[in-house]
């Protein structure tokens, strides 16, 4: 994926509201990133097909989906982690998550994606720690993945 796509495709992720977007995986170590603009992720993404096939994951939360996006600190084996003992992920129920190869071709494709309702409450004593399903407001969850779904689809 060129990184005039991913410019393009985060141009629409920040043109409507004001969202939350995070790294979905952090580094070892090291909190996720936050990114204000999509010049942000943009320069991530540079940054990440620098390295052999890299990509760039993230989670979106806009306020009116409601629910929270939640930061987890993930504990690591060091010995099959270069010595790193923990990192953080971002998750919850209606949280929107895109994968974008932005190096030599990796094997995945792009995507972005959600959990439905109906997955959120059939998995939700899973995790009881994250904000329960009805918290979501699930029309909007649907919108905004169908926006930047057609909107992904425009740039690949």
């Amino acid at each position: 994926m060129s990184l005039a796509s991913v410019d393009a495709l985060m141009r629409t992720v920040f043109s409507t509201g004001t969202p939350t977007v995070m790294e979905n995986y952090s580094t070892y170590e090291a909190a996720p990133l936050c990114f204000t603009t999509h010049a942000d992720v943009l320069n991530f993404a540079a940054a990440e097909a620098s390295k052999h096939a890299g990509a760039v994951s993230i989670a979106i939360h806009y306020p009116d989906m409601r629910g929270r996006l939640g930061v987890t600190r993930i504990a690591l084996n060091p010995e099959k982690c270069q010595g790193a003992t923990y990192r953080f992920c971002c998750e919850g129920w209606g949280v929107i998550y895109t994968y974008l190869p932005v190096a030599a071709p990796v094997g995945i494709a792009p995507f972005v994606s959600a959990n439905s309702e109906k997955r959120a409450i059939a998995w939700a004593s899973t995790h009881p720690e994250w904000d329960p399903p009805g918290t979501w407001d699930w029309v909007a969850v649907s919108k905004h993945l169908r926006q930047l779904r057609r909107a992904l689809r425009q740039v690949v």
